[in-house]
Order: structure tokens, then C-alpha cells, then sequence
């Protein structure tokens, strides 16, 4: 049995509102098995407590069994819809904002990893619908393997 951890690194800057250093990571994962990623952010400005998140994630990953998606620092809960390659997700409203300079972070439920587990991918994220340039640092975007 094979244990991977997927490791990404990206820079996402949109107007008005910045995530710095993106890292997504899932641990368990086999291929074209579902696996709990997760994606660690610090945004610079406030995120609302009815924002809008969307996370893209890279063709080879299938959602379309993903149920849930939960944060330790986002409370009140998120309504989910899934549309091709992209989880969205809405704030109920009924937590707090999370104050400007903070450490976030995402988890999204029963994602099918892909076949191919030694392959480079890139994700994007947007909150607010603010574009935010995919993939900066790409070249870093790498699959580390943690125990063979």
C-alpha cells in the first residue's frame, strides 16, 4: 500500500484582495480513490461571512462525489455546488468574518485523486469572484510522495 501527499505551492494575487502562498495537500490518497484536500491560504483582506469561494481544480481530479467541504477558521458552515471542475462555495452568513492577515484554510471531502499521482498540478482559487492569477509559481506545483 502506497501513502502520498499531495504538495502545491502557488501565488494568487486579485484586485483588491490577495491569497498569499496556496498550499493543497491530501494524505491517504490512492489513485482514482476519494481523498480530503485541503487548501491553506493567508488573505490579506477580510473574507466575509457570506463570501464566495471557488476552487478550480485541474481536469485529471473528479468531483462529482464531493459532499462536503469544512475550515477551522471559516465558521458557520458553507452551502457546496459542484459545476465541472470547480467546487463552489458560499459562507452561510452565520459565522464571523475572518479578520485581514489570517491564516485560512479549506478542506474539501471525497475528491477522486487521479491516476497518475507523480504528476504535476496547478489549482486556483477565488473568493468574491475576484480573478486571481492561476498557477504564478507553477513551476513549484509538485507531487511528493511521503511514504513508498
Amino acid at each position: 500500500m502506497k501513502l502520498y501527499r499531495l504538495v502545491f505551492f502557488v501565488l494568487c494575487i486579485a484586485g483588491g484582495l490577495q491569497a498569499q502562498g496556496l498550499r493543497v495537500s491530501a494524505a491517504h490518497t490512492k489513485p482514482n480513490k476519494p481523498a480530503a484536500y485541503k487548501f491553506e491560504f493567508r488573505a490579506e483582506n477580510e473574507i466575509r461571512s457570506d463570501a464566495e469561494i471557488a476552487i478550480i481544480f485541474p481536469r485529471e481530479f473528479q468531483l462529482s462525489t464531493v459532499i462536503m467541504a469544512a475550515s477551522s477558521k471559516l465558521k458557520g458552515g458553507f452551502t457546496i455546488n459542484v459545476k465541472q471542475d470547480t467546487v463552489f462555495l458560499k459562507r452561510t452568513g452565520l459565522g464571523n468574518s475572518l479578520p485581514a492577515n489570517q491564516d485560512c484554510d479549506i478542506i474539501v471531502a471525497d475528491v477522486i485523486s487521479p491516476s497518475n499521482m507523480e504528476t504535476e498540478y496547478g489549482f486556483d482559487l477565488l473568493i468574491d469572484k475576484k480573478k486571481l492569477i492561476p498557477n504564478v509559481n507553477k513551476s513549484k506545483n509538485r507531487v511528493m510522495r511521503i511514504n513508498k
